[in-house]
């Protein structure tokens, strides 16, 4: 009897083993359709992978009587093709955008990434096919509309036959409804990425091999708007990589455009004729440079690599027709690394937050990488700080010692922007100097928030000019009053090619500068000498001040006034017994705009409009 009980307990344990072993992966679920009626067939997946899916295929059948709601046209020896129109319903929670439907023998393209389905009625069957990446792999795939010709109520469960599942490197990851061990590959692919619009990056061609490999060759397909760059004598930049052999090794390595009216397509080819070979292994085997074109929109597009073929050591050749993978264009600009869609200081400290491992929630690291060397590190803080000051990523293309700036301009106010409306800005306060003396003018930070960074351009009405030091630089000091230099510990300015003064600061150690008001800077400036008494426009432009989470709060425009007067001789001037009206509040200001907090000592001061002798 024991004997008996542990046989049966065996055979039910291998019988739930066979059915847990035999669990479908796609199936469909049990459909109750009333006579004449109308009612969905719904199709579920579960399937455990890594792989990314790109298609799947299943055919259906349903019994006498049932069939898809007709929608479409017969074509010949029982062919039925149907429009996808309210008789097939992709469930969207596995794909990966939305999708919309046309004819069902065309490739439809939204935003850069190719969706088709098609429904073919053949003897009886239902096939249905999809193509497009899926984002997750269990869930309810789609419904299909079905309607009834019966007398009576039935309920059935559609037949499902030739399930096949293909990854996004075009293997079968599943077929007839059973999960394929993939076996080895000797492919050559090409990782997902990113790109930003109007810049260059490097793309990695790597190769997967179980078998050594004396050649390999491909035709790359890029997208419309995406080119292969050239080398200043025209030449494809299409490199070997030497990461997985040499060129001693590949000793044949031919690069050549070909011809098509859509997209731009490089063949390449290379090969050993020594007898060496790529050993075994996973890796970059080389490298082309691509040029993103201005009129790109943000989204997914696919690229591919095209007539793939490996040579192993005996002569074999190992081909695939296609690898398709998706360049993702991104609306982020070129250093932009906090993704608000401008290049500030922000975007120093976010990559300085990122390189010191405390990374901005929002970091874009494609964006980052302004220096397109495939990696954020200090460099890129460098580039971005060039990018403000000059222009370029490059920095200054010449030496500026003993150079003199470049004319100012002669600025009229086009905008004038009341501080006191605004919880973080820079300016300066009203100034009163006289033609032929230099004076030197405070700039000043109002911040509510703890900040990490601040930068402004200065435009200079005509007849004020910078004063230059011993090397040709403009004189511009960070002033200690709300921090010091090793807290601030990047500070640096420049004359841009319209003469305005570019001046950004920032901290790579975490330093702020508190929340309050006062000087952060100072730049020295000459009055000419027959520059003209009245008031001009100082024009501060492109400030913003980064806070703790690399965040940019920006101005566009603050407008100070200079005014140009005799200062020897001032008359309306009256004794200023105490530093501080107690009925006003009000502080006075020195010459050169700045607030006096401490009683002042002899000399002329500005207060509620009107000068004052001390």
């Amino acid at each position: 009897m024991r004997t008996l009980r542990l046989t049966t307990m065996l055979a039910l344990l291998l019988s739930a083993t066979q059915m847990m072993a035999q669990k479908p992966i796609v199936w469909a679920e049990p459909v109750t359709i009333e006579a004449g009626g109308v009612s969905d067939a719904v199709l579920m997946m579960d399937l455990d992978t890594d792989e990314k899916i790109i298609s799947w295929i299943v055919r259906m059948r349903f019994p006498e009587g049932i069939k898809v709601v007709p929608n479409g046209y017969e074509y010949g020896d029982g062919l039925y093709y149907g429009d996808n129109k309210e008789r097939v319903t992709l469930s969207p929670d596995l794909y990966e955008q939305d999708y919309q439907w046309l004819e069902p023998d065309r490739i439809i393209i939204t935003g850069g990434k190719k969706t088709s389905i098609t429904t073919v009625m053949w003897h009886g069957y239902e096939i249905f096919g999809w193509y497009s990446p899926m984002k997750k792999t269990h869930g309810e795939m789609m419904r299909i509309a079905l309607c009834s010709s019966l007398n009576e109520t039935l309920t059935f469960t559609p037949e499902l036959t030739d399930v096949e599942i293909t990854t996004d490197k075009f293997e079968v990851i599943v077929r007839d409804n059973e999960l394929q061990d993939l076996p080895s590959h000797n492919v050559l692919y090409v990782e997902d990425t990113e790109a930003l619009v109007d810049t260059e990056f490097t793309l990695s061609v790597k190769m997967r091999n179980e078998k050594e490999i004396e050649g390999f060759g491909f035709d790359l397909v890029l997208p419309g708007g995406m080119s292969v760059v050239k080398d200043d004598e025209g030449n494809l930049m299409v490199s070997l990589s030497e990461e997985r052999t040499t060129a001693a090794r590949t000793n044949t390595f031919e690069v050549r455009q070909m011809t098509n009216a859509y997209n731009d397509v490089v063949r390449v080819v290379a090969a050993s004729s020594n007898g060496s070979a790529i050993a075994p292994g996973d890796g970059e085997v080389c490298t082309v440079r691509v040029r993103m074109g201005t009129g790109l929109k943000e989204g997914k597009y696919y690229a591919q690599l095209t007539n793939i073929s490996l040579a192993d050591t005996e002569a074999n050749s190992l081909d695939r027709e296609n690898v398709e993978f998706t360049i993702t264009v991104l609306a982020n600009k070129l250093g932009d690394a906090n993704g608000d869609g401008n290049v500030t200081v922000a975007d120093m400290t976010a990559i300085a937050h990122h390189v010191l491992g405390n990374t901005p929630a929002s970091f874009s690291v494609t964006a980052a990488d302004a220096n397109q060397d495939g990696q954020v590190n200090v460099a890129d803080y460098t580039a971005v700080a060039h990018l403000l000051l000059y222009g370029r990523i490059e920095g200054p293309a010449t030496a500026r010692s003993g150079a003199d700036p470049v004319p100012a301009r002669n600025i009229k106010a086009v905008e004038v922007t009341d501080i006191n409306q605004l919880d973080n800005t820079v300016y300066i306060n009203p100034i009163t100097a006289k033609a032929g003396e230099e004076t030197e003018l405070s700039v000043r930070m109002k911040n509510a928030v703890d900040a990490e960074g601040f930068q402004f351009s200065l435009s200079l009405p005509e007849g004020v000019s910078l004063v230059l030091d011993g090397d040709g630089l403009p004189e511009v000091r960070l002033s200690e009053e709300r921090t010091t230099a090793a807290r601030t510990n990047t500070f640096a300015s420049t004359v841009r090619a319209d003469g305005s003064l570019m001046v950004m600061a920032a901290s790579t150690n975490g330093s702020k500068i508190g929340a309050g008001d006062g000087e952060v800077c100072t730049v020295r400036v000459r009055i000419a000498d027959d520059m003209v008494e009245g008031e001009y426009g100082l024009l501060l432009r492109d400030i913003a001040i980064s806070d703790a989470k690399a965040k940019s709060h920006d101005v566009a425009l603050v407008e100070t006034t200079l005014t140009i007067g005799t200062v020897n001789g001032i008359e309306e001037m009256e004794a200023s017994p105490t530093m501080r009206r107690a009925d006003t509040g009000a502080y006075p200001y020195d010459l050169q705009g700045r607030r006096v907090t401490d009683e002042p000592r002899k000399g002329i001061y500005i207060r509620d409009g009107r000068k004052y002798v001390k």
